[in-house]
């Protein structure tokens, strides 16, 4: 399964280049979603459009956070 996250500034809707997104099993984003060997799943960065994919998605229900900051 592929998840496309996409990534743009609240105020103005400009799309934001360079932002990781830590994906997480449940809303309040305390349990990482980890994959077979253990390593915690992180989508992107995102690109120039704002947009980052991942497919290392099993089918579910996930919930992002974006954890890494563009500068």
């Amino acid at each position: 399964t592929r998840l496309t996250e996409f990534c743009a500034e609240k105020k103005t809707d400009a799309t934001v280049a360079g932002a990781i997104f830590t994906v997480y099993t449940d809303a309040d984003a305390t349990n990482p979603f980890v994959d077979k060997d253990g390593n915690v799943v992180t989508i992107g960065p995102t690109d120039a459009n704002g947009e980052a994919t991942s497919a290392q998605m099993r089918t579910g229900t996930y919930y992002l956070k974006e954890t890494t900051f563009p500068k």
